[in-house]
């Protein structure tokens, strides 16, 4: 193959895209929740806008009507009808979602109409990916050999995308990329081929499945394009093999990589999903709604820290069923003919003579066709970013161009498209950076700077922090905290945390199932005295969470001051509690309380036998003879 690749194109892509990669360790992103998310973002709009008014200055933007830009725009344009049309309470989730999705269209946009002669993939853009993967890699594997546990524990390694499935899955497009620019420039083969080793070698020791799986599936899709590997190529399959074969063998590996923990926990996501699309099949519940609509359907078989509220749920970890669940069933088909129609144009240039670069579009397109069912690729744009370029490549072909109006205009669109996700990235960033100081002083306990810092990141554009938690559930918690400390009461009444109770109330009205805000919220109702409040709002709090710990014992001591002490007994009964409450004061005055008072004539069989005979014990029998019982019961469960 005729060598087309400049020096320039060469190494000052290679050096963009690996500063690109290191954006996240920069002293003024790294101190970011994400570092590699919102700053990412930027720098890769950024790269893309250059390439694309370079590229139009140079005449090599070949326009033409492209069916794949018009598929995109009326996904877009469904999104945002969304707005209208479905129950958006985050209005920032749904701004990121429609800008970020807007932006994609310039990236389509280089993708399908770079036009140089002998070329399809702008070689700028390509090196860059080939540098931006290779910084990734080579800086996962040195803090891999830093890691005493890496092997074991992948998780541990902090790779620059700071998740090892994120560094798998950019790293992931880096390969066939490189391939690719080897084939077409043998003359610097040593730097590919030392990108390709270090890629290859940095994405076995991640152990990320998906990625895995899509690897070996796009060796298959290469093959039906007309590869046929070399000898060189087979050594290199079977070293890949006998090291993944290897770490596989390791029992502790084993069990990792065979534990169907995360498969469970992923049917629960996609099964609430599902649950989404019946409540809204036609609009779904909108662009970027997902996290808040998630705990409605329920928290059970999650993990602990997710059904306690602590940690939140975000994505479905299935981009296909992200989008059916937040734009409906129409959305949900405008995407999947997004992917059908580069499919099917991709099987159509099928040919005798077919070469490496379709075989190398077809690897990548299965790799993230794969991905999108297992994680969410699309939020990310270290790897949707270049998959919507070369997506775009896909589909370019000569074709009578249009006119120079329609040029503009579509020249225009593109540009606007990608100013838009540059504008969004800047707003996300500094609200990445107000929320960063919001949770600083939260884990310092600082109420009046909690109010003051929440108050201060609340915008049209900064809702949520990054665990889905509503910035005003802060402010409600140092206000209610700052007025007791403040208050010489040793009662509350209707009277006292009147802002706090806004807050919480207005912090539900932008994420309505938030189960923090609702146990607060209850919390605060208890402290008042209203106790058929505080019933409503912990009953409203089990029905997404049945098993939150400080839920069910709130309830339960609920119940006993509205003289329901079977109910209250009942609920710490069937209560999952962690060990550590079942030492406190609380949960020992409430079950003997609650068992003091229970009716003789009660129905429960457990109960009945728990307190026979009670006049007879003292109050600590009776508790080791509840807590005897409740032990069985969790036994008899297990």
């Amino acid at each position: 193959m005729k060598n087309n690749i400049s020096k320039y194109d060469l190494w000052l892509g290679i050096s963009t895209g690996a500063i690109l990669a290191l954006v996240p360790s920069f002293e003024k992103y790294s101190k970011l929740g994400d570092p590699s998310h919102w700053p990412l973002q930027l720098g890769w709009s950024l790269l893309v806008l250059f390439t694309i008014l370079n590229t139009s200055r140079k005449s090599q933007l070949n326009l033409f009507p492209n069916p794949l830009l018009l598929i995109w725009i009326l996904f877009i344009i469904w999104c945002a009808i969304g707005y209208f049309a479905s129950p958006i309470t985050a209005l920032s989730e749904w701004k990121l979602s429609i800008f970020r999705y807007s932006g994609y269209f310039g990236f389509l946009f280089l993708g399908a109409s770079f036009h140089k002669k002998g070329e399809t993939i702008n070689p700028f853009i390509a090196h860059s990916i080939i540098g931006f993967g290779g910084m990734i890699s080579l800086h996962y594997l040195a803090e891999f050999i830093t890691t005493s546990n890496g092997l074991i524990d992948p998780y541990s390694v902090p790779g620059l995308m700071g998740h090892k499935n994120f560094t798998s899955s950019a790293i992931a497009i880096t390969v066939p990329i490189s391939i690719l620019m080897l084939k077409k420039n043998r003359k610097n083969r040593f730097l590919y081929l030392t990108i390709i080793t270090i890629s290859i070698i940095s994405i076995i020791l991640t152990q990320t499945r998906s990625i895995a799986l899509a690897g070996a599936l796009s060796l298959i899709v290469a093959a039906i394009a007309g590869w046929r590997p070399n000898k060189n190529v087979w050594i290199a399959i079977t070293g890949v093999l006998c090291i993944a074969i290897g770490l596989f063998t390791q029992p502790e590996i084993k069990d990792r990589l065979l534990d169907p923990t995360n498969l469970k926990i992923r049917t629960i996501f996609w099964n609430h999903s599902l649950k989404m699309v019946c409540s809204s099949p036609i609009q779904g519940v909108g662009s970027g709604q997902w996290r808040v609509g998630f705990p409605k359907y329920g928290l059970q078989g999650t993990n602990p820290s997710v059904a306690e509220g602590i940690t939140s749920e975000v994505r479905p970890h299935n981009d296909f069923l992200w989008i059916l669940a937040e734009n409906g069933w129409i959305g949900f088909g405008i995407f999947s003919t997004f992917f059908i129609f580069l499919w099917f144009t991709w099987f159509k240039g099928i040919t005798k003579e077919s070469d490496i670069e379709h075989q190398v579009k077809g690897a990548i397109l299965t790799i993230i066709t794969v991905y999108s069912l297992f994680e969410f690729p699309i939020e990310r744009i270290a790897v949707y970013g270049p998959f919507m370029i070369i997506a775009g490549s896909i589909t370019r072909k000569a074709s009578q161009q249009i006119n120079s109006i329609l040029k503009k205009l579509l020249l225009g669109v593109c540009c606007t498209s990608l100013l838009m996700l540059i504008y969004s990235s800047t707003n996300a960033i500094k609200a990445d950076r107000d929320n960063q100081i919001v949770l600083e002083n939260n884990s310092n306990q600082d109420a009046s700077k909690i109010i003051s810092s929440a108050s201060k990141a609340i915008s049209s554009w900064n809702e949520l922090d990054r665990f889905g938690n509503p910035l005003l559930y802060f402010a409600g918690m140092g206000s209610m905290v700052k007025e007791a400390k403040m208050s010489r009461k040793q009662k509350f009444g209707i009277k006292d945390f009147k802002k706090a109770e806004m807050y919480f109330l207005n912090a539900l009205k932008i994420h309505p199932n938030h189960v923090v805000t609702l146990y607060q919220l209850g919390n605060l109702y208890t402290y008042r005295g209203q106790f058929f409040k505080a019933k409503k709002t912990y009953n409203s709090l089990l029905k997404i969470s049945p098993r939150h710990p400080g839920g069910q014992l709130a309830y339960s001591m609920t119940l006993l001051e509205l003289n329901k002490p079977e109910a209250s007994a009942r609920i710490i009964i069937s209560a999952f509690l962690s060990p550590d409450i079942y030492l406190t004061d609380n949960y020992k005055n409430t079950v003997i309380k609650a068992l003091r008072q229970c009716p003789e004539n009660t129905s429960h069989i457990g109960l009945q036998k728990t307190i026979k005979n009670r006049s007879t014990l003292n109050d600590q029998q009776l508790f080791n003879r509840f807590q005897s019982f409740k032990m069985g019961k969790i036994i008899e469960k297990n």
